[in-house]
């Protein structure tokens, strides 16, 4: 009987271990995490197909320098006196008995097979380099468009993952308090029964257990929104059961030099993207206003006439056309739109700029702050943590009520709370400082660390 108790403690010890470790396996790290946003993100997949879209658009332009080729055929049966006359010539089979008044005024109806191939090719085209140009802008832009979107993503990627961890840290910190209250709680109902705690003490703790039973069960709903949301940028669905692994606490934050910072705007995938555009509009202005000018062109056709397959006459035509537009009511008012379009992205850029360097200081003071609020934040915890061992010693020797003791494990768990919500800060704010400089391109490795 010993025996089989022994193999039953074996097998249920096997079991939570086994259990302990898919729970661990099932895991995701938040490498794992960005890696399947980045992967999956919808975001994501319309700046590639913008991106196509821009490099399209570059072969697009560029196909104005290569020659143009044409195919075609028909079959034709008639008796038009113009098309008999046009068509014996072309088939290589008219006579001189053709050029009697009855046969030209009223000939048999004719068969004719006709085969084509033409090729045309602008020789000089003034306004051709500007949209050339105008479109590999329009690529460049779309690329740092989606450089950019990469890189929100996996900020906000960052920050709802971050936020997970703290709410269930939070939500660790307020079972433990709560435990602990119930604990006091218990002994104190004894006490009351027997008249040495006071009513009001008594009820008073209770209310202050209440209240963090309250920030337990919101600590718990915004674990449950975090998730949802994470799995949306996932691509999952949003009650999917989701498992993180990871921790807040950083033993050693990472510095941040303001100089190198601001250094990295000029890579900044926004203010490129802004650049490109002002370039692309300016060069689109460029080849507007060239449309006035004059084109060159070249052309040459050959083309098969019969009344049967085997049978008929080639016949070719090669030459170069000059067009020159002389008069075009629309030309101005089209060069004026293209060159207000570019001064107006030029002012877009020279803004973005403005507001992007007023976004990268208010992040890096945003996490600099949370750096000289951490050793407060831990002293505070300490103080907290003091001070509630004094308070249920002095409440078993009489000199303290329950109702204290309560407020000595609210105080604690909010300082808890307050030192894990640093952490979180110092997370989210490395993260968006990093992004509000255009350097946050993968996970960054101090999150790979404690």
């Amino acid at each position: 009987m010993r025996r089989i108790k022994i193999i039953k403690q074996i097998w249920m010890m096997l079991f939570v271990f086994m259990l302990g470790f898919s729970v661990r396996a099932d895991a995701l790290s938040l490498t794992e995490i960005a890696a399947t946003v980045l992967s999956a993100n919808a975001a994501m997949d319309s700046a590639e197909a913008q991106s196509d879209q821009a490099q399209s658009g570059i072969s697009y332009a560029r196909a104005a320098y290569f020659p143009g080729l044409s195919v075609s055929g028909s079959y034709t049966r008639g008796n038009n006196p113009v098309y008999a006359f046009g068509t014996l010539l072309g088939q290589s089979r008219f006579e001189s008995g053709d050029f009697v008044l009855d046969k030209l005024n009223h000939p048999s109806a004719l068969d004719n097979l006709q085969g084509q191939a033409g090729i045309q090719m602008q020789i000089l085209n003034w306004r051709r380099k500007g949209q050339v140009e105008a479109a590999r802008s329009v690529g460049r832009a779309a690329q740092e468009g989606r450089r950019l979107v990469r890189q929100q993503l996996l900020a906000q990627t960052i920050e709802v993952y971050c936020g997970i961890l703290l709410a269930q840290k939070q939500s660790d910190i307020l079972r433990e308090r709560i435990q602990e209250s119930e604990g006091e709680l218990k002994d104190a109902t004894r006490l009351k029964d027997q008249g040495l705690v006071l009513g009001s003490d008594y009820h008073l703790a209770r209310s202050i257990l209440g209240q963090l039973r309250q920030q337990l069960v919101q600590a718990e709903s915004q674990i449950r929104s975090a998730k949802a949301v994470l799995n949306v940028l996932m691509t999952r669905r949003e009650e999917d059961v989701l498992d993180i692994s990871g921790d807040l606490a950083w033993t050693q934050t990472p510095a941040l030099d303001w100089a190198s910072l601001t250094g990295s705007l000029a890579a900044h995938p926004l203010l490129n993207s802004a650049k490109y555009s002002s370039e692309g509009a300016e060069w689109d202005a460029k080849a507007e206003s060239r449309g006035s000018w004059p084109v060159f062109s070249g052309f040459s056709t050959v083309e098969g006439n019969g009344y049967k397959m085997d049978a008929g006459g080639w016949n070719y035509l090669a030459g170069l056309k000059l067009a020159v537009p002389l008069f075009d009511p629309g030309q101005g008012p089209r060069t004026q739109l293209k060159q207000s379009a570019a001064r107006q992205a030029q002012d877009a850029g020279k803004m973005a700029e403005d507001r992007q360097r007023v976004d990268l200081y208010q992040k890096f003071r945003f996490y600099q702050a949370a750096k000289d609020r951490l050793p407060l934040a831990a002293e505070t915890e300490d103080e907290a943590r003091n001070a509630l061992s004094m308070f249920k010693k002095l409440y078993r020797s009489g000199r303290q009520s329950i109702a204290d003791v309560l407020q000595g494990e609210a105080a604690l768990a909010q300082s808890q709370s307050a030192l894990q919500q640093v952490y979180f800060d110092l997370r989210v704010g490395y993260a968006r400082t990093l992004e509000a400089a255009g350097r946050l391109e993968d996970v960054p490795e101090p999150f790979a660390r404690p």
